[in-house]
């Protein structure tokens, strides 16, 4: 758990609605992670069908969990960042689970590098119901920023917010009830996108 906030934190936040199938795996994964800095939240929609008898049972591994109804999944998110304690924040859906156990490590020894950045990311890959990779989603930035104007092309899946994020930009819009995430990278991205885009042209001009 998150004691301190003299290196990087994760809160990894659980939105889950009746899917005793998936969640245990999602937490699973969690745990798993080889890096101590952590905490999860877990915020369940009011389900009927064991998902919280699930939650209960791992309750040793959870820092905060409700199990209330809500208005959608951008409702669920916004109540756990406010108890989210980490510096950095990841959302995930009861269905997602981490690659390997060391995404959190291999991250954090890259954050160390960063400095006045608040949204970083990987990739993410779409598997199937038997764990075969689909489709590896989520190019670098340079190749990303040319349509992300465009449409949504950063799952949100492999996004690190940190929590400052949140205070500067605002919580997710709850009026949505698919696209919020992709509307609040927008709020942090699409004035770098722009300045690139003026810089480029300026180039040209020249």
């Amino acid at each position: 758990m998150i004691e301190s906030e003299s290196q990087t934190s994760f809160t990894v936040i659980i939105a889950v609605y009746n899917n005793v199938e998936s969640l245990e795996r999602c937490i699973k994964s969690f745990v798993d992670q080889d890096y101590a800095k952590k905490e999860l939240i877990i915020i369940d929609g009011k389900s009927t069908d064991g998902t919280v008898d699930i939650i209960r049972n791992n309750h040793d591994n959870i820092a905060y969990w409700e199990s209330e109804s809500d208005s959608g999944i951008y409702h669920a998110f916004n109540k756990g960042v406010s108890h989210a304690k980490g510096k950095w924040v990841i959302f995930l859906g009861s269905d997602d689970y981490f690659a390997n156990s060391n995404v959190l490590s291999n991250v954090a020894h890259k954050m160390d590098v960063l400095s006045g950045v608040r949204v970083v990311y990987g990739q993410v890959a779409m598997v199937s119901p038997k764990g075969h990779i689909l489709q590896v989603v989520n190019q670098s930035w340079e190749q990303s920023k040319h349509n992300f104007l465009q449409f949504s092309n950063i799952n949100h899946q492999g996004v690190f917010h940190h929590h400052s994020l949140f205070k500067e930009k605002g919580l997710f819009d709850e009026s949505f009830r698919i696209g919020g995430d992709y509307e609040l990278l927008l709020r942090e991205l699409k004035d770098l996108v722009v300045q690139k885009t003026q810089e480029s042209l300026k180039m040209r001009q020249w």
